[in-house]
């Protein structure tokens, strides 16, 4: 059985995007952005349990730690196909409605269509 890939999302609290589909390339993308270079291990463990927006502590060899991300107001985490399922069909009503005729695609198409649709909000994002 094949899992469904996530995408991450990552909105900053001065209106900037990351968008990434492996927390590895969120990862980079926010130590190039941003003036934390944080180990991925920890930045990982943040983003998956959440505690981006906590006042949570922990002391590591006797020095205290915060889990806090200070330039992130909040983390999107949505699977790839889905998030992409209403750009697809909005996509395909403003075809119709361009007059072309619309075919019911396979899902191997539909997966190509949707990293097109990526590509493009990826690269927006990064221009922004």
């Amino acid at each position: 059985m094949k899992t469904n890939s996530k995408i991450y999302i990552i909105h900053f609290k001065d209106g900037k995007k990351l968008i990434g589909k492996s927390l590895m390339e969120i990862h980079n993308k926010y130590t190039c952005n941003s003036n934390n270079t944080i180990a991925f291990d920890k930045f990982r463990y943040i983003i998956n349990n959440d505690l981006y927006n906590t006042d949570k502590k922990y002391i590591h060899r006797g020095v205290e730690h915060e889990y806090k991300l200070n330039d992130i107001e909040k983390v999107e985490k949505d699977f790839f196909e889905e998030y992409f399922k209403d750009t697809f069909i909005n996509y395909m009503k403003q075809k119709e409605q361009l007059g072309y005729t619309t075919k019911e695609y396979k899902d191997s198409v539909k997966k190509i269509k949707y990293t097109q649709f990526y590509n493009q909000f990826k690269n927006q994002v990064e221009c922004n």
